[in-house]
């Protein structure tokens, strides 16, 4: 017969080991699909475009290099105007993301796609994600025009570059993205995972709190990640519960760090502290409550708030590095070791806010630019 400790230290084992298999199983099938997913013959409409904008016409000779707009208001309307070529093979699919913002594509003064007026009209989140709009077979000389109305006031562009692919490989971008996808999925599961073995193993050790606190990071922070990286929607094209589910899982987040680093902290750390963690875990949940009424009312939705958000964790970052919180020279080497993947895990996320931010102010399209680092942070964490 096992003692508890014989049988905690057995199922630490245990879930390390499915853990790593369920790691190395993901990624090798989710490599062979991004080998085959990936299309080569991705055309994107950068060049001869038309943009109205508050009764003005910019003639944009390529739309990559134009300067986006600043400060957009929810209201605003921008209308995307190009005259199709050969080049544009017929019955192919016109591809771009937009963020939180309603939709109309019309090809030849014919609607082919709409999204989100409805929505706009009742106040309600529009949601973010890619669009995809299917050609007719006659496209040459037609005259294709994409209003973009704007729900929220944002602080860049609306939408993303428009490209064309085929529908024989409509899933290019999540096979792009298949790392992503990967790390999402390997999160929430090991999440789960750790949260199941960490409440059974609870009531043999108080110590297995802290596995069910990982175990909740992981599952936000994968639940994030694949909502964030646009590859949620291989299972929901639903851009307003999708893009409500990545606020929540965002929102949510600071939380059990807070309540990790309480538990690390008890007892060893002096009372003014103490005190100053415990304040700062209840606003993490007031913010959260107070965030989540104000979207549940359609009074201010969760990408207004995004901001306030982002100022918030940042003065968190601040005081918990100023007071010296996350490391202890006197704790004993497994907390310092915790102590370290938790600062690494930070420092991820102090990066991660500067990269966001600077990406949507200067509108910026390379992959490695416009992805989330925080899962890589999660996953050294982790280990």
């Amino acid at each position: 017969m096992f003692k508890s400790t014989d049988k905690l230290g057995y199922k630490k084992y245990l879930f390390f080991a499915m853990a790593i298999f369920i790691f190395a199983v993901f990624f090798v099938l989710l490599g062979r699909a991004s080998e085959r997913g990936v299309d080569d013959r991705i055309q994107r409409l950068d060049e001869k475009w038309n943009l109205v904008f508050r009764d003005t016409t910019f003639k944009i000779p390529e739309l990559s290099k134009f300067k986006v707009f600043h400060n957009l208001k929810k209201g605003d309307t921008l209308v995307y105007t190009k005259v199709l070529d050969k080049s544009v093979e017929p019955l192919s699919i016109l591809r771009f993301n937009v963020f939180n913002s309603a939709v109309r594509v019309t090809l030849g003064g014919k609607l082919l796609y709409s999204y989100g007026e409805d929505l706009f009209e009742q106040g309600k989140l529009l949601g973010s994600g890619f669009h995809y709009v299917s050609f007719p077979s006659s496209v040459k000389g037609r005259k294709l025009k994409i209003f973009v109305r704007v729900g929220e006031n944002l602080i860049s562009n609306p939408c993303s570059a428009f490209e064309i692919i085929h529908s024989q490989n409509l899933f290019d971008y999540y096979s792009r993205h298949s790392f992503s996808l990967g790390v999402g999925l390997f999160l929430v599961l090991l999440g789960a995972l750790s949260i199941s073995m960490g409440l059974i193993a609870m009531a043999l050790s108080k110590k297995a709190y802290r596995l069910t606190l990982i175990g909740a990071m992981a599952f936000l922070m994968g639940v994030w990640t694949l909502c964030y990286m646009k590859v949620v929607q291989v299972f929901s094209m639903d851009f307003s519960f999708n893009t409500c589910l990545e606020y929540v899982c965002l929102f949510l987040m600071p939380i059990p760090m807070e309540l990790l680093l309480l538990n690390m902290r008890r007892g060893k750390i002096k009372c003014w502290k103490w005190k100053g963690l415990i304040w700062l875990t209840i606003s993490s949940i007031f913010v959260f409550v107070l965030a989540m009424f104000l979207q549940l009312t359609n009074l201010v939705h969760f990408p207004v708030l995004l901001r306030f958000f982002h100022a918030y964790v940042a003065i968190g970052l601040g005081f918990l590095v100023f007071c010296g919180l996350l490391y202890d020279r006197r704790s004993g080497l497994p907390d310092k070791i915790f102590a370290s993947a938790i600062s690494v895990l930070f420092v991820f996320i102090f990066v991660d806010l500067i990269r966001y931010n600077l990406s949507k102010i200067y509108a910026w399209e390379d992959p490695l630019l416009c992805a989330t680092w925080l899962p890589m942070g999660s996953l050294l964490f982790i280990v």
